[in-house]
């Protein structure tokens, strides 16, 4: 795969890049349409995605695509490199990536949030109360470019293991995807499991766009805690009373 990889040009693996991130927009936005029309969520979504964020959530994509050409650039010149590890290995480098990068995006989220020049960046992806899936994709372009600074941090301070890549990146789009339905999808039992005290819910971070002095993290409700910046209504079907 590797030597595959090393054989397309440039200008191919952007458009690779480019074609990868809008199917992530389009096909988030497509599945959780079809499963609201089979009924599989408590609560259907207030509202459609304005034109404004399929703008912003494009110009993300252009900047997400160009944080990828760099990688494979950096990975060309031997910046960055992959090793191969057996598959447990894989599942805790996924892991131990999880939560350096949901150390590093809370305290990104919370400088975000309190300090005032960063405020001014970080309040666009806030314009929007309700959530719906495209906003993950939805902030400010400096944003979007820290964002992508952070992993190419990452991949150039540690040997990568493309299986643990790949597992963290399937992460982090369900739980964007997640965080921003604009519902919840796990029922009450489940959500009530003493695991969900650790790890976010749908409407964690959906709580958040409402009261944005609470719920920072991204994966994890670790560091919220540690702070006590949580909002336990994550856990109380918060959701479901206020619509």
């Amino acid at each position: 795969m590797l030597g595959w990889l090393d054989s397309l040009p440039l200008w191919l693996v952007g458009v690779l890049a480019l074609v990868q991130n809008i199917g992530l927009m389009i096909t988030g936005s497509l599945v959780v349409q079809r499963l609201r029309q089979l009924n599989v969520f408590e609560v259907t979504a207030p509202r459609a995605a304005s034109n404004q964020e399929w703008i912003l959530a494009s110009v993300t994509g252009v900047v997400n695509t160009a944080a990828t050409l760099s990688g494979f650039w950096l990975w060309q010149q031997g910046w960055v490199t992959f090793r191969s590890v057996p598959w447990w290995n894989d599942v805790l480098y996924a892991v131990g990536l999880t939560l350096f990068m949901d150390l590093i995006m809370f305290v990104g989220h919370y400088i975000g949030h309190f300090d005032r020049p960063f405020r001014f960046v970080h309040g666009l992806h806030h314009r929007f109360e309700n959530p719906v899936v495209i906003d993950l994709f939805v902030m400010h372009p400096l944003e979007s470019i820290g964002f992508g600074s952070l992993w190419l941090i990452a991949a150039l301070l540690v040997d990568l293991s493309i299986a643990g890549i790949l597992l963290f990146a399937a992460v982090n789009y369900l739980f964007g995807l997640a965080g921003h339905l604009g519902t919840e999808v796990l029922p009450d039992r489940v959500r009530r499991w003493i695991i969900f005290d650790f790890i976010a819910t749908p409407a964690f971070h959906a709580l958040h766009h409402r009261d944005p002095a609470t719920n920072l993290g991204f994966y994890t409700v670790i560091w919220d805690r540690l702070l006590g910046s949580v909002n336990e209504d994550y856990r109380s079907g918060w959701m479901q009373r206020r619509r």
